[in-house]
């Protein structure tokens, strides 16, 4: 079995495509996408405030970020969990987000349009 991940096709998409050889010819193959993490601008970053839910930010951005670090368990009031979000513009821009107990303690961006 031969596995890639990354982007797939001229879309650019994420995911991960997978083919099984038989004697070195390609028998089957498999593409799954990866779930759409959300991207951001600058102009949603702006309506993100300390003290918003998780699930309000998730809203305005359209998806869940992808977890960077977790500590604690969840339900727990110093449960913190950050999570990242690509720009949809430049390449490299990003904004991140912490939270404690689902409410925003702090956020950063860069590189944001």
């Amino acid at each position: 079995m031969v596995t890639f991940k990354g982007e797939l096709g001229s879309r650019g998409a994420k995911g991960e495509a997978n083919w099984k050889l038989y004697n070195g010819k390609i028998e089957g193959r498999t593409v799954a996408e990866s779930p759409n993490l959300g991207t951001i601008t600058k102009a949603k970053y702006n309506k993100i405030k300390n003290g918003m839910t998780y699930e309000e930010v998730a809203k305005i951005i359209g998806g869940p970020g992808e977890a960077l670090s977790e500590v604690g368990e969840k339900g727990d009031e110093f449960y913190t969990v950050m999570y990242s979000y690509k720009g949809e513009v430049e390449p490299g821009a990003n904004a991140v987000f912490t939270f404690q107990g689902n409410k925003l303690q702090a956020k950063a961006q860069f590189g944001l349009e």
